[in-house]
């Protein structure tokens, strides 16, 4: 049996707490919304699928994902700054999980500030969305 050099069980010791400590509440997922970041484009999805769904937004057929929300939840998540400002249109792409359905709304373009609402319904075809003024 080896025994270890008290110094080296102290510093393994110190190691593991700060491992612990970054991983602690209060971190938050890349895209989550910051409520004092007003600048900051949102999109708040509103699942009424069945199924959980995978959220994301498209441009110049590119996907960036925003998220997953459960079936019968709301979630919100911050749009990264390229797709706001841009000239190009973007769309938002939903994807059941499990299911190989996907609905990607028409195009669309969003200023910082402003919230999309998007309600994925069970039938994908009647989801819908719309673009607010915070």
């Amino acid at each position: 049996m080896r025994i270890l050099n008290p110094a080296a069980v102290l510093l393994l010791a110190a190691l593991a707490s700060g491992a612990c400590a970054s991983a602690s509440a209060g971190t938050r997922a890349p895209n989550s919304v910051a409520p004092r970041d007003a600048s900051a484009a949102t999109v708040r999805v509103t699942n009424n699928n069945w199924s959980n769904v995978t959220v994301y937004l498209v441009r110049d057929g590119m996907r960036t994902r925003l998220g997953d929300v459960t079936s019968m939840r709301t979630e919100e998540f911050r749009m990264p700054p390229i797709f706001t400002n841009t000239s190009g249109n973007i769309q938002l792409l939903v994807s059941p999980l499990g299911s190989n359905d996907v609905y990607v709304t028409p195009g669309f373009s969003v200023q910082p500030g402003q919230q999309v609402e998007f309600n994925v319904e069970n039938q994908l075809t009647i989801s819908s969305f719309a673009i607010w003024s915070r």
